[in-house]
């Protein structure tokens, strides 16, 4: 079904640690997803392996995945979603709708850049 007028969404994935190694290859299975059914990405960020607040399975960390994407028709939502129900590397995931394109940093990227820069002027 085509929607009217392009739609955004954004993506947040988390990762079992146990697939760290093959982050970029599941990224690249929801890349080509959207690509496939005519979305575009318009932000992409890999948050590393970041603490729980509490444990998911047996597991107290996960690798964090944040992709913002646009389309004009179900199929990418259709198409990631049925990759989430066969994709047992993924621990936690939320799909949502946005209010429109969203292509700058989020606050958690630019706080470790914030930080970065604040320890490279102090060494």
């Amino acid at each position: 079904m085509a929607w009217a007028k392009e739609r955004h969404f954004e993506l947040m994935l988390v990762i079992n640690p146990e697939y760290s190694e093959q982050v970029a290859n599941i990224i690249d299975v929801f890349r080509k997803a959207i690509k496939e059914h005519g979305g575009r990405l318009t932000r992409e960020e890999e948050w590393g392996r970041r603490p729980f607040a509490y444990r998911i399975d047996k597991y107290s960390k996960g690798f964090y995945v944040l992709l913002n994407f646009a389309c004009a028709s179900r199929a990418a939502v259709d198409a990631i979603g049925d990759n989430l129900e066969n994709n047992d590397s993924v621990l936690r995931s939320l799909l949502s709708r946005t209010a429109g394109e969203v292509a700058q940093p989020s606050p958690v990227v630019l706080a470790e850049q914030a930080r970065a820069e604040e320890q490279a002027a102090a060494a």
